[in-house]
């Protein structure tokens, strides 16, 4: 899986990659449940933002993100009173 990954990344020295996630296992076994994740969400790229129930792909400008994450605040607030 992960020689796949990193051609379709199109990471040129495959070997080299595979010796940095061989490295830290811990580091590996983050990245494939992150993978993991991601493709069950069917996500295409990174970054990607879950924000309540709002998914942003890709890179927002910061007011986007900003108004979002003050409407989930808000929305939390609302739900305590």
């Amino acid at each position: 899986a992960w020689p796949a990954i990193a051609e379709r990344a199109s990471i040129p020295d495959t070997a080299e990659f595979m010796s940095c996630v061989r490295a830290n296992e811990a580091v590996a076994w983050r990245v494939t449940e992150d993978s993991t994740v991601g493709a069950s969400l069917r996500l295409s790229g990174t970054p990607a933002f879950l924000v309540d129930d709002r998914f942003v792909q890709g890179v927002p400008p910061p007011r986007v993100l900003e108004r979002l994450f003050l409407q989930a605040r808000e929305g939390r607030q609302t739900a305590r009173r």
